[in-house]
């Protein structure tokens, strides 16, 4: 399926669309937040902007009733400063989240001994030294970029969909961008080959 057809299923199912990002503005996006858009989601966001809508209820007779979505799709083109502070904690979230579950499993021996084995860290250490070895995890784990709500595509080509409402409950929604889209809004069955997909970094995170 292309993508033209894909955003057209997308708008029937009461998902508005903004014109697409122009270079300049992928250019101007990506040195405001240091981040690099994938082929795949590029080309996407190329041919249209995507903005949640909500529900009309009761529907209005004539008109067409539009689903309403618990979670937003990001506004990359807003460059107010609420809207950059909210993107850029966006993307900062699942590693925020990791560090966070990082310090809390230091309260307990066990669930420490676990996230360090887990993430390849030597539990044997100090915990000054502990802590390093996390910093250059952290450091090193690739990127992620937010798609829609917890929904995130690492900063590579054709890369899996991640759903990461926390780092301890993390599911792939998609092999890639395009059957993230037909799964999550068109009603296909995820299907993902768990075993081959490329995570990098993120599959010792996502099988503990």
């Amino acid at each position: 399926m292309e993508i033209k057809e894909i955003i057209d299923k997308l708008k029937n199912k009461g998902i508005v669309f903004a014109n697409g990002l122009t270079e300049e503005e992928f250019a101007s996006i990506e040195s405001l937040y240091n981040i690099k858009f994938p082929k795949d989601l590029k080309k996407f966001l190329s041919v249209g902007l995507p903005f949640a809508e909500y529900t009309s209820y009761p529907p209005i007779v004539g008109e067409k009733e539009y689903y309403h979505y618990a979670f937003p799709f990001p506004v990359w083109n807003d460059f107010s400063e609420e809207n950059i502070k909210k993107n850029k904690e966006w993307i900062a979230e699942p590693k925020r989240l990791l560090r966070e579950e990082f310090e809390n499993a230091k309260n307990n021996k066990k669930e420490f001994w676990a996230f360090c084995n887990d993430l390849g860290l030597d539990f044997e250490k100090k915990i000054e030294e502990i802590d390093k070895e996390f910093d250059s995890f952290e450091n090193n784990l690739e990127n992620t970029i937010p798609i829609f709500g917890h929904r995130y595509m690492l900063q590579k080509d054709n890369s899996p969909i991640l759903s990461i409402p926390q780092t301890d409950d993390i599911a792939l929604y998609g092999k890639d961008l395009q059957d993230y889209l037909e799964c999550e809004f068109l009603g296909k069955k995820v299907d993902v080959d768990w075993s081959n997909a490329k995570l990098g970094n993120w599959h010792n995170i996502l099988f503990r």
